[in-house]
């Protein structure tokens, strides 16, 4: 069986949405607020936020990247960020993640960009081996973010 890569489409996303659910599960986070109108909303409404690839090796899909366009100042460089990338535990180890990161990559090369970008959990040692195997390289950054109520004060110009 081959794998298969394409651009999400607005029918698949219920399918996404359900494998965004499994992602957090695995990743033991609270619940995801993602539904598959926020999904539309942000892939492919009027002001999307995101992208996604998926992949399969049959019909449906079993694997999806989820990633923006990002920006390096240093080089300075276009590239694209993959912000999450998963794939059904059933369907592992058959090359479904490499082929979305191998897409990912030409499509990136193909709209100008020359990099990839990317973040792991410190405890997902398997998807940091995979990326290694590729060429991935730790660049010895931490993932920051202010969130909830960090983020409410420093928008609303209180003080934290």
């Amino acid at each position: 069986m081959q794998t298969w890569v394409r651009d999400a489409r607005p029918e698949d996303a219920a399918r996404v949405v359900a494998m965004i659910h499994a992602l957090g599960k695995f990743e033991r986070k609270p619940p995801s607020g993602a539904t598959t109108a926020t999904f539309l909303r942000d892939c492919f409404g009027a002001r999307s936020w995101v992208r996604c690839l998926v992949a399969g090796l049959e019909a449906v899909p079993v694997g999806f990247a989820l990633y923006h366009p990002a920006y390096d100042t240093n080089t300075p460089s276009h590239g694209l960020h993959l912000l999450d990338l998963f794939v059904e535990a059933n369907m592992r180890r058959r090359g479904v993640g490499k082929a979305l990161i191998r897409a990912l990559a030409r499509r990136c090369a193909a709209e100008g960009g020359e990099w990839l970008s990317l973040h792991t959990r410190a405890d997902n040692s398997n998807a940091r081996a995979v990326y290694a195997r590729l060429g991935a390289t730790d660049q010895g950054f931490r993932f920051l973010s202010f969130d909830d109520a960090a983020f409410a004060a420093l928008a609303g110009g209180g003080s934290v």
